[in-house]
């Protein structure tokens, strides 16, 4: 089974249509643009039925924390890289309503460029330790 194509172009769909309506059938269509016959199709019938070109705005999974959410844990680890996980969502409850796994947190942070690295103390060099 193939992997399934990204969503259309607003200006393919465009093309599609005007094709459409000078007469050529899905097949040919299909054909001229690289679709399938059923792309083609549904998207006409999308066209026929609703009167609109674009896909509807929020398919796919919800995000868990809003921008202001992430923002408040990255400023936490900005404030103490060595913090632990957890932590940034135990002290505002009532920014983070759910319950979070820590491998969210993790992510929000690593979206940031936070890669759980913290940089190694080096040791004080003076005169008098040596070289």
């Amino acid at each position: 089974m193939s992997r399934k194509q990204k969503e259309t172009a607003l200006e393919e769909r465009k093309i599609i249509i005007k094709l459409i309506s000078e007469g050529k059938t899905y097949r040919k269509v299909g054909k001229i643009l690289g679709r399938s016959h059923s792309s083609t199709q549904s998207i006409i019938k999308k066209y026929r039925h609703e009167g609109i070109l674009t896909n509807e705005a929020g398919r796919g999974r919800k995000r868990l924390f809003t921008q202001a959410t992430d923002n408040f844990i990255i400023s936490k680890v900005k404030a103490n890289p060595k913090i632990h996980i957890p932590e940034p969502t135990n002290q505002k409850p009532e920014i983070i309503e759910k319950p979070v796994s820590s491998e969210t947190v993790r992510n929000v942070l690593r979206r940031a460029d936070f890669h759980a690295r913290a940089p190694r103390r080096k040791p004080f060099i003076s005169e008098k330790t040596g070289s």
